[in-house]
């Protein structure tokens, strides 16, 4: 069942049109005539498919929508339809750059009558790509999630706090990947017959489907699917970092397990160099096509599309002969130090018998990262994984 929310000044005035719009459909709606009333139906999370807003919610000004427009912003998913009888001042707002509302998520129509909107709306959601897999996610994840707690009070609560204690490391770092009401949440979510079904169906609607695509808006996607960006205080497997002496800098991989050596017989934390792929000697120089094959090395790993500032990516090769080692500056010994050691990214190290800073750029995911560090020690070819580098090439 879809669920509606109409955010109106005029809505109870035209409240018996809007349901007779709506009769049969199984749509729920719910209507608010200001915005204080809408913006509560927002914070409290429930899950609409669709708000439809009216773009003067008082006399000649739009202030109160743009109020409303900013609160969801990056908080709350929710495709707009802009339905108002001023939706030219409207698309005059967002060509002026006001609104930074993602405009694929928003769209307006003229408001004649309110007999029509659900073929409004239903036009809308139906046009929206993002609108539909999120229509089916959203609320996927939602009964999931109450499910699996709901099931976790069978487990004793002394069983929970020691597998939980088993995914944090001496240092603080947490091993997400083994997060268990992560892994239960997904088993959940992908056992469900019924998710199955809908989204092959959406995939077998997309196959029909031939949108243009340029490479820098695959590189984005890729982008998104290969690494995340959060902001860790201590040094882990699988950070992509920036070492800076002086003026000059490099990138790199972090390989060492968690910064907490297996073999602590060094006091060394590992990193292979990223070099920028324009600058490889060998091969085609240019974007994407072929330079999968063209540069193939064993020592060689691509890793394209890294979000260095903001929106800028930068497609980076991991060169496994070039290995390198930084050491915390205030270890003096000759191993490793312990993990309670907390080795932060605050923290000054040595770069080749100098002094330097480590800067956070992101985390390769799984499962990337398990397959860069699977070539790194076999140097086997890819175990097969990411369908990333074929989407890169526009296959």
């Amino acid at each position: 069942m879809k669920r509606i929310l109409i955010i109106d000044d005029d809505c109870f005035k035209e409240e018996e049109s809007i349901i007779s719009g709506f009769e049969g459909t199984g749509i729920e709606l719910f209507l608010c005539d200001n915005k204080d009333e809408g913006l509560k139906y927002i914070k409290s999370k429930a899950l609409f498919d669709c708000i439809v807003l009216d773009w003067f919610l008082e006399e000649d000004d739009s202030s109160l929508s743009q109020l409303v427009l900013k609160e969801l912003e990056g908080t709350y998913f929710a495709p707009v339809l802009i339905y108002s009888a001023h939706s030219e001042n409207f698309k005059q707002v967002k060509e002026s750059g006001a609104i930074t509302f993602p405009h694929n998520l928003i769209c307006e129509v003229d408001k004649g009558n309110f007999t029509d909107i659900k073929i409004k709306v239903e036009n809308w959601l139906t046009a929206n790509t993002t609108a539909k897999l999120s229509n089916i996610y959203l609320k996927e994840i939602y009964s999931k999630i109450h499910a699996t707690f709901w099931n976790l009070n069978n487990i004793p609560d002394g069983n929970i706090a020691s597998a939980y204690k088993r995914i944090v490391s001496d240092n603080g770092n947490i091993d997400w990947t083994n997060d268990f009401i992560v892994n239960l949440l997904l088993q959940g979510i992908i056992s469900d017959s019924g998710f199955r079904n809908e989204i092959a169906n959406l995939i077998s609607e997309l196959g029909e489907q031939n949108p243009a695509t340029t490479p820098e808006q695959r590189k984005m996607i890729v982008s998104k699917i290969l690494y995340h960006q959060s902001h860790p205080t201590f040094l882990s497997c699988a950070d992509i970092i920036k070492t800076t002496v002086g003026k000059q800098s490099c990138y790199g991989f972090i390989t060492t397990p968690d910064c907490d050596l297996a073999n602590p017989k060094t006091k060394y934390i590992e990193f292979i160099e990223l070099i920028d792929h324009s600058k490889l000697s060998i091969g085609d120089k240019g974007f994407i096509a072929n330079s999968i094959e063209t540069n193939k090395s064993e020592s060689h790993f691509y890793l394209p599309a890294i979000p260095i500032k903001g929106e800028e990516l930068i497609d980076l090769v991991a060169i496994f002969k070039a290995k390198h080692h930084l050491q915390a500056k205030n270890n003096s010994g000759t191993l490793y130090p312990k993990a309670k050691a907390k080795i932060k990214y605050t923290d000054t190290f040595i770069f080749q018998n100098v002094d330097c800073s480590v800067e956070y750029i992101c985390s390769l995911v799984n499962p990337y990262k398990a397959e860069l560090l699977q070539k790194k020690n076999s140097h086997d070819s890819r175990v097969g994984i990411p369908g990333v580098y074929e989407y890169l090439k526009g296959g």
